[in-house]
């Protein structure tokens, strides 16, 4: 369970709980907490962050899926160090991914839905910040979409 805002502004952190759908994964991480009015979450070497956008945009199926999508940055950031800009690219889209998979395919893609909200709200400096570090939120949407299709074929 994540505890609500005004909690986590008192301690400045939590500890989430993953369990992923295949039960390989089950760990307590702390998540640290920043005041940065415009800052959803990131995830590295160092931990996991997020901000106040993570608890007054997403709801909690939500916020989970982002946390997974952070963790596999927290897990696996040692393996692309000093990587090029293509390669950061696809790192993200294996963040999403790995939500995806571990957590939920639908709670991914309304999380990125809601990303795509925000994205669309900031100015173009902000946008063109963000286009640094992340691909296109529209591809990143369409490989999960493209993910769950090919998920539900299977099935």
């Amino acid at each position: 369970m994540i505890p609500d805002l005004e909690q986590v502004r008192i301690d400045k952190a939590f500890d989430f709980h993953f369990i992923s759908k295949d039960g390989k994964i089950n760990k307590y991480v702390r998540i640290k907490f920043t005041e940065e009015p415009k800052f959803i979450s990131d995830g590295g070497i160092k931990g996991i962050n997020v901000g106040k956008l993570f608890f007054e945009k997403f709801q909690e199926k939500e916020q989970i899926a982002i946390l997974w999508h952070e963790y596999y940055h927290k897990e696996f950031s040692w393996i692309f160090p000093n990587c090029n800009f293509l390669s950061k690219l696809f790192y993200e889209y294996w963040a999403d991914k790995y939500s995806a998979i571990k957590n939920n395919i639908n709670d991914c893609l309304n999380m990125l839905n809601i990303v795509k909200e925000i994205y669309n709200s900031l100015d173009n400096k902000e946008k063109r910040k963000y286009l640094k570090k992340h691909p296109p939120i529209s591809c990143r949407i369409k490989r999960i979409q493209e993910l769950k299709e090919k998920m539900e074929n299977r099935k």
